[in-house]
């Protein structure tokens, strides 16, 4: 959570300090060099000392706000949403 922006979730890249984290809360050894071998494999993997900054292609995606329907879901089966507008019949 970060209230203090207003967002639910934050991005950041993966870089040394990651790994220091999966570290530092007990993590096994041999799945942190994993993780930073599938990371590096993958360009998921920041390293700010030699890495280029990452260039975007400046497209600009929009979306009509008015096309978003709220749902519902639960964490036991997430994948079976429903529509709040049809909820009522939906639910039963």
């Amino acid at each position: 959570m970060g209230p203090e922006y207003g967002a639910t979730i934050g991005y950041f890249a993966n870089d040394e300090q990651s790994l220091k984290f999966l570290k530092m809360t007990g993590r096994d050894s041999h799945n942190v060099k994993r993780i930073e071998a599938y990371l590096k494999e993958s360009g998921l993997y920041r390293d700010y000392g030699s890495t280029k900054d990452p260039v975007y292609s400046g497209k600009l995606l929009e979306l009509d706000l008015a096309s978003v329907q709220p749902s519902i879901s639960g964490p036991k089966r997430p994948h079976d949403r429903l529509s709040v507008v049809n909820q009522k019949k939906e639910w039963n």
